[in-house]
């Protein structure tokens, strides 16, 4: 699990990435935008923590945060 980005209390966006085992059973990068909230960068850092992405339930909460990149983001990243 990686996590890509400005540190996640501060960003405009960032992602999630799963790990390599992860997305050989296809998990795919999260985007996750606006999360300048305390309690929303504990739920993402007790994700990761959990296993993230392919592993471990993605919070609900953090849905409202879920967003899809313009295509060359995706691309690029």
């Amino acid at each position: 699990m990686r996590y890509q980005g400005l540190p996640v209390d501060t960003a405009a966006e960032s992602r999630v990435q799963p790990s390599a085992a992860a997305r050989a059973i296809g998990a795919r990068p999260v985007w996750l935008g606006l999360v300048n909230d305390a309690d929303a960068t504990e739920d993402i850092a007790r994700w990761v923590r959990a296993g993230g992405l392919g592993v471990a339930p993605c919070p609900d909460i953090l849905g409202l945060y879920v967003f899809t990149p313009p295509r060359r983001a995706r691309r690029d990243g």
